[in-house]
């Protein structure tokens, strides 16, 4: 007996007209678990730039005394650009930091207003070919007069990186939580559906229905929350995509191109597409003995 599509198609559509309550709960969840996932996987393609462009950025500044002499600072300046690690050596004035200091936080102006550029030491910007190697600046200078502090800027942002790792890792394992959760109420689903209609799977027996005849309807009705709810869970990583943008992490250099959306929303529809099939099969293995 061949199997019709539009047979496929009443019978799926039919089945999901029949308990609208658990599809809607399957379909909310596979939602709320790709939801997380695409937020997951958006938050980890902008930690990848933000880990990109801040390695790219990572300087080590060295601090000068309000009252190093000139052969002081000549000195300094002569052991820095003397290393063979050193890439590139920029003097900073304190008038430049003081400027640096109000464009950086020229949205709060309280903070502006309450720091005179006197407070701001004139520094070297130090880029290093291997940002790791932070220490050979912090020994070429050791005991040299002159210098108030050496920093190290990859600590500043170490934290952040921190928390969006750790971010992401909580991020997944929620997915993972959710997604076997949606599987659950999909195969659930599916298995009521089977109940619902026992006495015509028994007639389709005796009449000698194949085996897919019967089961494609269940299979597509499990593909179909499992999609229905991967376009929601896009809608909202679209949303969270033009927050970003709005919020505009572009002025730093790292916003997200429009690929990554598109890879995260295909990453979403076959995530959601395998969930409804999976569990749809599983069902289909446990209570659909044909």
């Amino acid at each position: 007996m061949a199997v019709k599509v539009e047979y496929v198609l009443k019978e799926a559509g039919t089945s999901l007209r029949r308990q609208p309550l658990m599809v809607a709960a399957a379909v909310l969840t596979v939602w709320v678990s790709l939801s997380l996932l695409g937020g997951t996987l958006t938050l980890n393609a902008l930690a990848r730039k933000l880990t990109s462009f801040w390695s790219g950025k990572v300087e080590v500044s060295v601090f000068l005394r309000d009252d190093i002499t000139q052969d002081q600072q000549r000195a300094i300046e002569a052991r820095l650009t003397s290393l063979p690690e050193v890439e590139r050596v920029v003097f900073e004035t304190k008038e430049q930091a003081w400027q640096n200091f109000k464009d950086m936080f020229r949205d709060t102006p309280d903070i502006v207003e309450n720091v005179g550029p006197e407070a701001l030491p004139a520094s070297y910007r130090v880029k290093l070919k291997d940002p790791k190697r932070f220490e050979v600046v912090r020994e070429a200078l050791q005991g040299y007069p002159g210098v108030e502090e050496i920093r190290d800027e990859r600590e500043v942002v170490r934290p952040l990186l921190t928390a969006v790792h750790w971010l992401n890792l909580v991020g997944m394992t929620l997915v993972v939580v959710f997604l076997l959760a949606a599987a659950l109420l999909v195969a659930n689903t599916i298995r009521l559906a089977i109940f619902a209609r026992r006495q015509e799977i028994a007639v389709m027996r005796l009449v000698g229905a194949t085996n897919w005849h019967i089961r494609l309807p269940f299979v597509l009705e499990g593909l179909v929350e499992g999609v229905a709810g991967a376009v929601l869970a896009i809608l909202v990583v679209l949303g969270l995509t033009l927050l970003l943008e709005r919020a505009r992490l572009g002025f730093y250099g790292f916003a997200l191109p429009p690929k990554v959306f598109v890879q995260n929303a295909l990453t979403l529809l076959a995530t959601g597409a395998g969930v409804g099939a999976l569990a749809s099969a599983a069902a289909l293995r446990r209570f659909l003995k044909v």
